[in-house]
């Protein structure tokens, strides 16, 4: 599968069918829009978004997923990956 990457600065632009597809669609009313294709939550994701499920609760079943991923990278930059990510990388600042 080709990989295709994008920032804010080279997004392509809408075309005007999509602009005109965008405003007719944020004209309707919420009962008029066709949601056929978006599948309903369950009981269960819409439990695990629950503001009332404490916290700690919510962080283990985090924890549980990311544990799924296995080991963490002990060589892995994290600031070097977000400022690529980002761009920021590109930025020069120099401060005098």
């Amino acid at each position: 599968m080709k990989k295709i990457e994008h920032t804010s600065a080279t997004l392509p632009p809408l075309t005007q069918a999509q602009k005109v597809g965008l405003e007719r669609l944020a004209a309707l009313p919420d009962d008029q829009i066709n949601r056929d294709g978006i599948p309903e939550l369950t009981d269960e994701q819409l439990a695990e978004m629950s503001p009332d499920r404490p916290l700690a609760e919510r962080i283990a079943a985090l924890q549980h997923e990311a544990d799924k991923l296995g080991p963490a990278d002990p060589h892995f930059d994290q600031k070097k990956f977000s400022d690529e990510m980002w761009g920021w990388g590109r930025v020069q600042i120099s401060v005098k």
